[in-house]
């Protein structure tokens, strides 16, 4: 809970120094950029882990239950994954925004909506991917279990719970 709290405050004292500078926040909000680097991360860790494993990777780090140790790894192998697809997709949105900017030099207002492409794209993927999924993968270690796959508590064969 405590980590969460940090990460909101973080949040907010980046959006309150943003709109010391600027009338609104909404500025920063470009759709296109969003989906850009949302789609291309979640199609990627899709497309490197299978939709079963994306969607229990997901669940797991948004859960506050404890995580079989067997399914750990697993789950973080899929967070980080996704937590370096969220990177890559802002440095191609920052390419992507760059050939624009340098295609259209002649027509002075079409910089603008490129520019935002290419500085929004990163801002989202660097913001998405360490405060979003990092702290996700990072949950899971600290709610492993020793659990079996079943999240029943692991036993030894024929040995009875409150056996001495």
């Amino acid at each position: 809970m405590s980590r969460s709290l940090f990460n909101l405050l973080g949040i907010a004292l980046i959006a309150a120094a943003v709109s010391m500078h600027s009338a609104s926040v909404m500025i920063f909000f470009d759709p296109a950029s969003l989906i850009l680097v949302v789609g291309c991360a979640t199609f990627f860790s899709l497309g490197s882990h299978g939709f079963d494993n994306f969607k229990a990777a997901l669940a797991a780090g948004l859960s506050s239950a404890p995580v079989p140790r067997k399914l750990v790894e697993q789950h973080r192998i899929v967070l980080n994954s996704l937590r370096n697809s969220l990177c890559a997709a802002g440095a191609l949105g920052y390419l992507i925004g760059t050939v624009l900017i340098l295609s259209n030099l002649a027509d002075p207002s079409a910089l603008g909506p490129a520019m935002a492409v290419a500085l929004l794209t990163g801002l989202y993927g660097l913001l998405l991917a360490e405060l979003i999924v990092a702290p996700m993968s990072a949950s899971l270690a600290v709610r492993e279990s020793n659990d079996d796959e079943t999240g029943s508590p692991a036993t030894s064969s024929g040995a009875s719970i409150g056996a001495p």
